[in-house]
């Protein structure tokens, strides 16, 4: 009896284990079959572009995302032609709008990187530990809770394989197996950092020489000095003005034609 139940155990973990493997394929592949990059306007778009017809290729890919507003590959080839026209803040925000769509799309990845360690290297050099929380923090939330799933898999197979069938003493269990139990917190953990984040509204300041202001008007005293690409929190909306919050914490009010809104844990 005993015998059959264990086998019993061990199918239903070797089918959730394939389970999981065919989700995180889901996730992992799909997102490359959801761009338009063989569209005729898109196509004309960055010929229009390549042959340094700046002007024709924003109009033509602003139309794009009239039709497609959160399509990843607009957005990135949009920011393309805003950053060979000089408009940096313009193009990182437009990246950053395309990771969070899609935040496996690596080549606004790729470009977020570049710009960034391009013109802002003194503001793109934080400390080793940080630099380690960003590139895990980077990794997708479907990938973390299917990391934590397979973490917890594995410890619930060694701790019926150890535990129960061979009845070895948790002291005697294999590195591995003692390993699975914490990497499966740390999984979880960063699932729900990122599930707070996800919703988290942020923007990317797209003017140079920005003031924020104590209140909503142009008036009022200003706090503090914000730099073109400069990513902050956006806590509130009031008509035409954001309250916003710096990644340090600084407040302030900025106009909301001075950010390009996205949510996300860029």
């Amino acid at each position: 009896m005993g015998g059959s139940t264990l086998s019993y155990f061990y199918f239903q973990v070797k089918l959730m284990a394939m389970i999981f493997f065919q989700i995180l394929c889901f996730f992992c592949i799909s997102p490359l079959f959801a761009q338009t990059e063989a569209q005729p306007q898109f196509l004309e778009a960055v010929a229009a572009f390549e042959n340094n017809q700046y002007d024709k290729a924003i109009g033509a890919f602003e139309q794009l995302l009239e039709k497609e507003p959160q399509n990843p590959a607009v957005l990135y080839n949009l920011g393309r032609v805003r950053y060979e026209k000089g408009e940096i803040g313009l193009a990182l925000g437009l990246w950053r709008k395309a990771r969070s769509f899609d935040p496996n799309f690596q080549p606004a990845r790729s470009a977020i990187r570049f710009a960034e360690e391009k013109h802002f290297p003194e503001r793109s050099s934080p400390p080793v530990y940080a630099v380690i929380f960003n590139y895990l923090s980077a990794l997708s939330l479907h990938l973390w809770l299917g990391l934590g799933f397979l973490f917890f898999i594995i410890w619930a197979f060694g701790s019926v394989e150890y535990g129960v069938k061979r009845q070895i003493s948790i002291t005697h269990w294999p590195v591995w197996l003692h390993l699975s139990f914490p990497l499966f917190l740390v999984a979880l953990g960063f699932s729900v950092y990122l599930a707070t984040k996800t919703y988290e509204q942020k923007a990317t300041v797209i003017s140079q020489n920005l003031q924020s202001h104590i209140s909503p008007s142009e008036t009022s005293p200003t706090l503090s000095e914000l730099y073109e690409g400069q990513i902050v929190v956006v806590e509130k909306v009031l008509g035409e003005w954001a309250q916003i919050r710096s990644l340090s914490g600084a407040p302030g009010w900025v106009p909301m034609q001075t950010l390009i809104v996205f949510k996300g844990n860029e």
